[in-house]
């Protein structure tokens, strides 16, 4: 009985730790930003296009690794699509 004793505790908390993964962690690039529709009317600029590769169009990070290899982190994911949130900085860079 005394084996079972300490062995019941062990189990217990090795199954709370393979319950609890990693989390997710969400990036993006953020700055308080105009209306987009503002920034081209005032600026003069036509709606700018951002075009990604399709690789890019995904919602988790991706990273090229040295021999040119395409890696996605799974726990890190973008908190709005890329290619919205490069249109709205490069609008904000302009528009400065």
């Amino acid at each position: 009985m005394t084996p079972l004793r300490y062995l019941t505790p062990l189990l217990l908390a090795l199954l709370l730790q393979a319950c609890a993964g990693p989390q997710t962690r969400v990036h993006g690039l953020y700055l308080p930003a105009p209306e987009a529709s503002q920034i081209g009317a005032e600026a003069g600029w036509p709606m700018l296009r951002v075009r990604l590769p399709d690789y890019l169009e995904r919602r988790n990070l991706v990273h090229r690794g040295a021999l040119g290899e395409i890696h996605t982190f799974r726990h890190h994911v973008w908190g709005e699509r890329l290619h919205d949130g490069m249109e709205r900085m490069l609008r904000e860079q302009l528009a400065a």
